[in-house]
């Protein structure tokens, strides 16, 4: 996922035009595009979007030559509302076009009030004569069919799969494939022993697995929902996570106190890096390369430079970290620390902790919306979703779900939240606008994570 941001100052009562200029490369049309406004106060307390509109697939092929302007108009900033927040998303899916955008503009719209009055009606001229209709000709015979011409070659296969939430199913071994428009189970694949952790990565359309019983990564391809290859890593693989930008994953490994660094392209392992004790929950921040690895036994997180895969510094947080997840937009990282049933917020620039947030008991899985600035949290002893707010780190909401919740993951586009309950075997999904579950989806037996392709 790539994307731009800008907050820009507002009045109560406007309305804008949102202006850009896109264009693409030659490909088959797949990348997906997205313009949104949110509106926020003087405090960046949300207060409804202005915009919500996907950028249509008839764009220009011709490289970089031509550009078409799209123009959306916004919705009128609401009671109390000082600035809003243009975004323009991409989600792009291996072997289609690039998408370009430039001359981002926002316009204020103005209305004219003022007229002058209006001049006196002119004579009505004389009304001309009605010519000759002239009569109809003879319709034409049909001709002869033309012989069939031959068969064109196939062309390239366009990966269409997204809206796709993955969940692996720790007993059984298996991943459960949802199509996020239907909430249904669209797919089952069969993969390694014991599965811990799941990540997309959007620039290939791949699934990376950690098997923890057979000490390897299943990668599945998005197109097929079939493994594709399988990768070894070595002892107690458990969290996964993937920089798409730099085409890179990165599974902790438990048992062995290390990361393993896996290049997506070669799907070989290229580095292994030592980190803190007991490692589990590992994120990343792609425009930052920057990974974060929660360190269970230690209580602390690592930081790692994707770069020169090497660690540039260490940062205590509260008891038994679980899992990480890292704010896009304000280079923040959530961790979730399971036995102080608190959340940690790291500054990304710093690496200090500015904030903790007192959540259910036992959080587990944590997932970042940046266009809503919501942050939700599954805690396990709960069934339940604290959902906290980005601007002032207060949980807002609390969402009760199924029984034993242990992962979360986002659409941003959909603005939906998908949470996976290992003991009652089902995923809530919860819309991110109201906080109501609005679907419990059947999977396989225990799933232990989650991840989304939006």
């Amino acid at each position: 996922m790539s994307q731009i941001y800008q907050f820009v100052p507002v009045s109560e009562g406007e309305s804008f035009e949102i202006q850009a200029a896109f264009s693409r490369t030659a490909g088959p049309i797949g990348v997906i595009a997205v313009i949104g406004l949110n509106y926020y106060d003087d405090s960046l307390n949300f207060l409804g979007t202005g915009l919500f509109s996907y950028v249509p697939h008839s764009i220009t092929s011709l490289e970089g030559s031509d550009w078409v302007e799209i123009y959306q108009t916004t919705a009128p900033v609401p009671a109390g509302g000082t600035q809003a927040l243009v975004a323009i998303q991409t989600f792009p899916i291996a072997g289609t076009a690039d998408l370009f955008v430039d001359d981002v503009a926002m316009v204020a719209i103005v209305e004219c009030s003022v007229f002058g009055p209006t001049g006196p009606t002119g004579a009505t001229g004389a009304t001309g004569p009605t010519g000759a209709l002239g009569p109809t000709g003879a319709t034409g015979a049909t001709g002869p069919a033309g012989p069939t011409g031959p068969t064109g070659s196939a062309g390239p296969v366009i990966p269409s799969l997204v809206n796709r939430i993955y969940v692996a199913n720790r007993i059984g071994g298996s991943v459960s494939v949802i199509d996020g428009d239907t909430n249904t189970v669209a797919a089952t694949v069969t993969i390694g022993g014991f599965p811990e952790g799941i990540a997309v990565n959007p620039s290939t359309n791949g699934i990376y697995v950690s098997n923890e019983f057979d000490a390897s990564v299943s990668l599945i391809s998005g197109n097929t929902d079939s493994v594709a290859t399988t990768i070894i890593v070595g002892n107690i693989p458990g969290g996964v996570a993937v920089n798409p930008l730099l085409n890179r994953v990165y599974v902790v490994r438990g048992g062995i106190h290390d990361v393993s660094v896996i290049d997506a392209l070669s799907n070989t392992v290229i580095a292994t890096v030592t980190v803190g004790t007991n490692p589990m929950g590992v994120a990343v921040n792609a425009a930052t390369g920057r990974v974060y690895v929660a360190n269970a036994t230690v209580n602390n997180v690592s930081i790692l430079d994707g770069f020169t895969d090497t660690i540039t510094a260490t940062v205590s947080v509260g008891s038994t970290p679980v899992s990480a997840a890292v704010h896009p937009v304000f280079n923040l990282i959530y961790v979730t620390n399971y036995v102080s049933a608190n959340v940690s917020v790291i500054d990304g620039v710093s690496n200090a902790v500015i904030a903790t947030v007192t959540v259910g008991s036992g959080p587990l899985g944590v997932a970042v919306n940046p266009l809503l600035n919501r942050v939700y949290v599954a805690n396990d002893f709960m069934d339940n979703v604290s959902v906290i707010d980005g601007t002032t780190n207060n949980v807002i909401a609390t969402i009760t779900v199924g029984d034993g919740p242990s992962g979360a993951a986002v659409s941003p586009a959909t603005g939906r939240v998908y949470v996976n309950n290992r003991v009652s075997n089902n995923v809530s999904v919860i819309d991110g606008y109201t906080d109501t579950v609005i679907a419990t989806i059947t999977v396989g037996a225990t799933p232990r994570a989650i991840t989304i392709n939006p």
